[in-house]
């Protein structure tokens, strides 16, 4: 008896508003996250771009690639949040260009 109750025309129509509220609330959610997770991924992609542009902007006026990391933070003004990024610089000679990479840590948290 009390299931018929519940299902009754009454019933549905008091809890019409709370189902749309809660659709909207999900999207709202999943509009927040999915927004959050792109702008993690421009911030990280802005930040190896911004590295590789000082690499070559030192190899264009200098004629030799930075021996190391700091180098470029003390000269070329670069800024790497090392509180989110671990950054991997290695080089071979003054001449070829460093290998670079920038590591979330985040990433590291999971794995």
């Amino acid at each position: 008896m009390r299931i018929l109750r519940f299902l009754s025309q009454n019933s549905r129509k008091k809890l019409l508003p709370l189902v749309f509220f809660i659709a909207i609330l999900v999207f709202v959610l999943y509009g927040v996250q999915n927004a959050t997770d792109n702008s993690g991924r421009l911030q990280y992609d802005f930040t190896l771009r911004a590295i590789q542009r000082a690499l070559a902007d030192c190899y264009a006026i200098e004629g030799y690639y930075p021996p190391n990391m700091q180098y470029l933070y003390d000269n070329y003004a670069v800024h790497v949040d090392t509180d989110k990024y671990f950054v991997l610089y290695d080089i071979f000679a003054p001449n070829i260009r460093p290998t670079v990479q920038l590591i979330d840590r985040r990433s590291l948290i999971y794995e």
